[in-house]
C-alpha cells in the first residue's frame, strides 16, 4: 500500500502580491507585531509562544529566526518609540512657550 505524504502549504503561491507591493522587512514585522501587543493590549509573553510564531512563520516562510521579533525586540522598540515621542513633545513645547512668550512681548511693547 502506498503512504501519501502531505505538503504543507503556505501563502507564497497563493496570495497575489499587487504591482508596488514590497515583501515585509523585518522592521515592518517588529513595528506590525508591535502594534499588535500595545494596540489589542496583548501579553508580551505572546510572541515567544509557538503558536504566535508559527502563524508569523506560515505568513512569510522565507523569513528566518532572526527575522521574528522576541519579547526583548518588542519591549526595547517600546522604550524607544516613547523617549522618542516624549522628546519630540518637549520640543513641541519649547516651541509653543517661546512663541507666545515672544506674541506676549510684542503686544506689551
Amino acid at each position: 500500500m502506498k503512504q501519501m505524504t502531505k505538503k504543507q502549504t503556505n501563502l507564497d503561491g497563493t496570495v497575489q502580491i499587487l504591482p508596488g507591493a514590497q515583501a515585509s522587512s523585518r522592521d515592518d514585522i517588529l513595528k506590525t507585531v508591535t502594534k499588535f501587543v500595545v494596540c489589542d493590549d496583548q501579553s508580551l509573553l505572546v510572541v515567544d509562544k509557538s503558536a504566535f510564531r508559527n502563524c508569523l512563520v506560515a505568513m512569510r516562510p522565507a523569513a528566518t529566526r532572526a527575522d521574528l521579533p522576541s519579547t526583548h525586540d518588542i519591549s526595547i522598540f517600546i522604550h524607544n518609540t516613547f523617549v522618542s515621542f516624549i522628546n519630540n513633545l518637549k520640543s513641541e513645547i519649547q516651541v509653543m512657550i517661546k512663541f507666545n512668550h515672544s506674541a506676549a512681548l510684542s503686544l506689551n511693547h
